[in-house]
């Protein structure tokens, strides 16, 4: 009897402590997504600015050629 209310008493701790791991996974992937939208979200800009960049230096030399 007491050996059974032992084992018992050990699933429950385990499941109690895989729900806090599970909780703590979630937002560590909450986080990792977020960081990789604001990568993802710079590279946009860089593109843009490069493409600006481009198509400044293009206005230029049709200046130049002009």
């Amino acid at each position: 009897m007491v050996e059974n209310l032992r084992r018992r008493n050990k699933k429950e701790v385990v499941v109690g402590g895989g729900g806090q791991q599970q909780q703590q996974q979630q937002q560590q992937e909450e986080e990792e997504q977020e960081e990789q939208e604001e990568q993802e979200e710079l590279v946009e800009e860089e593109r843009e600015e490069e493409e600006e960049q481009i198509e400044i230096e293009q206005k230029e030399e049709e200046k130049e050629e002009e």
